[in-house]
């Protein structure tokens, strides 16, 4: 990602992918385990109806927001995102509903919805 462009990355995220479940004592139930696969710098951007172009050549406008993330990293879809210092009027945790495919990839843009 170009410099310039990662200035524009002010907000900040947690990108986690579910492996399994376990008992929580705590809890006293099963829960979900995630491990981590991006922590830093981000754009979340409340959908505006454009739609993003998957590698299928699907389709996709995003329900909940649109997080941009530097390129090189590799979320997939299911995955749970969490927004750190959340932006008004987007949740906590949303989840991947699909990603855009770029010709010439600098960023990463995932459409995300509410679980």
């Amino acid at each position: 990602m170009r410099e310039d462009q990662r200035s524009l990355l002010f907000d900040s995220v947690e990108v986690d992918r579910k492996t399994g479940t376990a008992w929580s004592e705590e809890l006293q139930k099963t829960v979900d385990v995630y491990s981590p696969v991006y922590a830093g710098a981000a754009r979340v951007a409340l959908p505006h109806g454009t739609p993003i172009v998957t590698t299928s050549g699907e389709l996709v406008t995003p329900r909940t927001a649109l997080v941009t993330i530097p390129w090189g990293n590799t979320p997939r879809e299911g995955d749970r995102v969490r927004v750190i210092g959340p932006r008004a009027g987007v949740p906590e945790y949303v989840w991947v509903q699909a990603i855009e495919a770029s010709a010439i990839p600098t960023a990463c843009r995932m459409a995300c919805g509410a679980q």
